[in-house]
């Protein structure tokens, strides 16, 4: 397949805006399965670590998405399959959701990318072998199905990456605090 995806990152030169921290919910398993993509169950408060600007689209410091909800509803309409939209609990704010990501895929293209892995020896065995970090992130086309609109690559599940109709959506958004750079331009 020969389509553009990108990877999502928080823009951090928007003065005065909200930065949302970490997420809690009323269902103790739902940190987990934000994790692992599978859908939640309880309900998800936010705290904002710093009260600015409310923001169209943005990411919590742990990588979830966050989206005023007809942005969120834009967002389902196209990745349908990949995303479970929820509420999103803030305080001060109502009128926005978590588009939650439920899509792994084994895509990484390690020729092109330029990455770290853990040491076989690390003292966390669950990390072993896997990516500790990109300077270079670059995709497999080949390897992404075609209703792919919203997923991980897998054991990099940290960032998002998007399919260019997702990406022309929250470019349009106004406020929004995040940047997308192409993963599929080597």
């Amino acid at each position: 397949m020969n389509a553009d995806y990108f990877q999502i990152h928080i823009n951090v030169r928007i003065k005065n805006r909200w930065v949302l921290g970490d997420h809690e919910s009323s269902d103790p398993e739902d940190r987990r399965r934000i994790y692992e993509g599978e859908p939640v169950r309880g309900r998800i408060t936010i705290d904002p670590s710093d009260y600015g600007m409310a923001l169209g689209f943005s990411l919590t410091a742990f990588g979830l998405a966050v989206a005023k909800d007809e942005v969120a509803e834009k967002i389902k309409a196209v990745a349908d399959g990949d995303v479970q939209i929820v509420p999103a609990h803030i305080e001060g704010h109502s009128g926005f959701s978590i588009v939650h990501c439920l899509r792994t895929i084994e895509c990484v293209d390690e020729s092109r990318s330029v990455f770290d892995k853990y040491p076989d020896d690390d003292p966390y065995p669950d990390r072993r072998g896997g990516y500790r970090g990109f300077a270079k992130l670059i995709v497999d086309t080949n390897r992404i199905p075609a209703d792919a609109h919203f997923f991980h690559a897998a054991g990099w599940q940290i960032k998002l990456i998007v399919s260019k109709p997702v990406r022309d959506i929250v470019k349009k958004v106004e406020n929004a605090s995040v940047n997308c750079e192409s993963v599929t331009k080597g």
